[in-house]
């Protein structure tokens, strides 16, 4: 019996190895520098990473030196968050 027929498929699993950034949203009003540093950072995460704030910002400081408290990347969530932003 050939058991191809019940082979199940799908898409491989990949973290992105590159992002792109708009111009419209690197240029959109209100955001600051940081926060598109942060926009990058969330877009680099696998597809199915779920973490808390204190979770992203502990990673930052850790994987790349970042100097930001909880509460710098609250505010800084928080314009990500914005609508129309």
């Amino acid at each position: 019996m050939n058991q191809f027929g019940e082979a199940l498929f799908g898409r491989g699993y990949e973290v992105p190895d590159d992002v792109t950034v708009t111009r419209p949203v690197a240029e959109t009003p209100g955001l600051q520098p940081e926060d598109i540093g942060v926009l990058v950072h969330l877009l680099l995460l696998p597809p199915d990473a779920a973490a808390t704030a204190k979770d992203l910002a502990a990673g930052m400081r850790e994987q790349l030196g970042w100097k930001m408290s909880i509460d710098r990347f609250e505010v800084i969530a928080k314009r990500l968050t914005k609508p129309g932003t």
